[in-house]
Parts: C-alpha cells; structure tokens; sequence
C-alpha cells in the first residue's frame, strides 16, 4: 500500500497533461496477463513517447516516478535504446488508479502493442507496402486512430498513414479497372 500511496500522491500532483503522459507510461510497462495475473515490462522510452508529447515534460515525468527517494519506475540502456519497467510488481496488486486505467483499456492496450509490433517490423523491412495491413485491420485502426491518436508514437502514426495511403491507391486501381470493364462492356454491345 504505501508504493500505491505514493505513486497516487505524485500522480494527483501532476497536471492534466502530465497524468496523461504517466497513464500511458505506467500501462506501456505492464505485461497483460492472458488468464494469469499482469506483470512488468520493460519498455523502450521512445516508442512509449507520444507523437504530440512535448519531449521536455514528458521527461519531467519519468523523473518524478524515477527519482531516487521514490523508484516506482526504473530506467536502463540497452545500447542507444532507453527504457524502463516498474521497480515493483506490488504496484500492480495496490495502485488503484492503475488498475482502472488496464481494466478500462485492454482492448486498446492489445491493440496498440499489435500496432507498435507491426509498425516496428514494417520501419525495419524499409518500410515496404505489403507489410502494412489490409481489410480489417485498416477499419480496426481507423477507429482505433479516432480514439487514442494523440497517444500514438511517430512511427505508429507513419504506419497508419502509409497503410491510409496504399488502401486509397488500392480502392482507386480497383475504382479504374471497374471503369474500363464497363467501357468495355459498352463497346462490345455497341457492335
């Protein structure tokens, strides 16, 4: 309880904006569990940073939940690449704000960490079209663009707006061929 109790106190010390960035923060660093309870997670500072965080206070932030007298969140390199897990798993069985934030925002949770995966294999293969989704999947994230984009990373958002771009190009190919079958159509009943 008393982690819960300070993790609570620095988070109602901070303001609208800075809660948002500790909420995604915090649920970035736990491990969903499938049938069995959530755990930690350690996860990479830049593809936990939102496109529209100011880099400055999201900062700030981290160091709140980082500082020395306090350790709720522990922070490591890993070569260039920055991150952090939860120094306590206890967190996840007291801070009740947490807990609301994972019960509210599973789905979303799963769905973003899809994304991120996706997003992540798709920058490393260059960035190529048949690696962005099709059908479904782009419905899925349009809704899921509509609701959660201002907590969506750069990349997350190039991927979105790639995979945008290649359905409209395949919806316009498809909208030409149509156009040409019926020019044919026409012509062969004209003759």
């Amino acid at each position: 309880g008393a982690l819960a109790g300070k993790a609570q106190g620095i988070y109602d010390a901070l303001n609208d904006e800075e809660k948002e960035i500790a909420r995604r923060i915090f649920v970035s660093l736990v491990q969903l569990g499938e049938g069995t309870r959530d755990t930690r997670r350690r996860a990479a500072i830049e593809r936990v940073m939102a496109r529209t965080d100011d880099p400055k206070q999201f900062r700030q932030v981290i160091e709140r939940f980082t500082n020395p007298g306090v350790r709720l969140m522990t922070m490591s390199a890993v070569g260039d690449e920055e991150t952090a897990e939860v120094t306590h798993e206890a967190l996840f069985d007291h801070w009740q704000q947490l807990n609301e934030w994972l019960d509210k925002g599973r789905d979303d949770i799963r769905f973003q960490r899809r994304l991120d995966e996706t997003a992540q294999l798709w920058d490393e293969g260059h960035r190529l079209d048949d690696r962005l989704w099709r059908g479904l999947d782009v419905d899925l994230l349009k809704n899921f663009y509509k609701r959660a984009k201002s907590g969506m990373n750069e990349l997350q958002i190039a991927f979105y707006e790639a995979t945008i771009e290649a359905e409209k190009t395949v919806i316009e190919a498809e909208r030409r061929r149509q156009q040409e079958k019926e020019a044919q159509q026409q012509e062969r009943e004209r003759q």
